[in-house]
C-alpha cells in the first residue's frame, strides 16, 4: 500500500511540475523545454499505470472506486475551466 501511496504522490508532483512549466510559458517567463515536458507527462502516465497495476493486485476489484474518483476529478477540472474573454465576446 505504501508503494501505491508514493506512486500517487509522485504522480501529483509530476502533474504540478508540468502545469507549472506550461503556465510559466504562458505568462511569458521564457521558453519551455518541450521534450522535457513531454517526458514528464510520459513518465507521469507510466507511474499511473504501474500504480494501477499494483493496486489491482493488492485491492482486487475494489480499485475501481479510486479510479472513478480520479476520472470524476478530471471531469470537474475540465468543466471548471473558463474560456478566455476574447472567445466569450465573439460567441455573442
Amino acid at each position: 500500500m505504501l508503494t501505491i501511496f508514493l506512486a500517487a504522490c509522485l504522480n501529483q508532483y509530476m502533474l504540478v511540475k508540468g502545469v507549472e512549466k506550461v503556465t510559466n510559458q504562458a505568462a511569458g517567463n521564457g521558453e519551455t523545454d518541450k521534450s522535457g515536458l513531454i517526458g514528464l507527462f510520459i513518465g507521469k502516465a507510466i507511474v499511473l499505470i504501474v500504480a494501477l497495476t499494483l493496486g489491482v493486485q493488492i485491492m482486487g476489484k475494489r480499485i475501481i472506486i479510486p479510479v472513478l474518483i480520479y476520472v470524476l476529478q478530471i471531469v470537474v477540472l475540465y468543466l471548471s475551466m473558463k474560456k478566455p474573454v476574447a472567445e466569450q465576446g465573439s460567441n455573442k
